[in-house]
């Protein structure tokens, strides 16, 4: 029987652990906004969405041991939650869509320069006819 190592047990252990205190912390201030403020999880919705999604980004991120995934799952909880902020104040555009593609094209870009860098250490073959 395969046996995990010691450093991924505890990366393992570590990592539930997280994902259950950041779950209370989430859980603790949904219930805080809908006791003394009524219902305001519903008012921002898309940025509990944009926290989520960014959580799901880090625990990638942890698990396969990329770090630019943090600045990425950072990139999309300000896109979240700076578009539905802003998309209150100005009504001319679509400020929350304008921000999520922002965001979709900061990674984008990065993604293709990280595709660039690596074509370039490791070229493809030439292929004999």
């Amino acid at each position: 029987m395969l046996q995990p190592s010691q450093k991924m047990e505890r990366k393992s252990r570590n990592l539930i652990i997280t994902l259950l205190l950041l779950g209370l912390i989430a859980l603790g201030g949904v219930l805080i906004g809908v006791i003394f403020a009524g219902n305001p999880p519903l008012d921002y919705s898309l940025s509990i969405l944009g926290f989520v999604i960014a959580v799901g980004v880090c625990v990638l991120a942890y698990l396969v041991n990329a770090s630019r995934l943090y600045a990425y799952a950072f990139l999309l909880l300000a896109a979240f939650a700076g578009g539905e902020i802003l998309s209150q104040t100005i009504t001319a555009i679509d400020a929350f869509a304008l921000s999520v593609i922002l965001a979709g094209a900061l990674i984008l870009v990065s993604g293709l320069v990280v595709l660039v860098r690596f074509l370039r250490k490791y070229p493809v073959p030439k292929m004999e006819a």
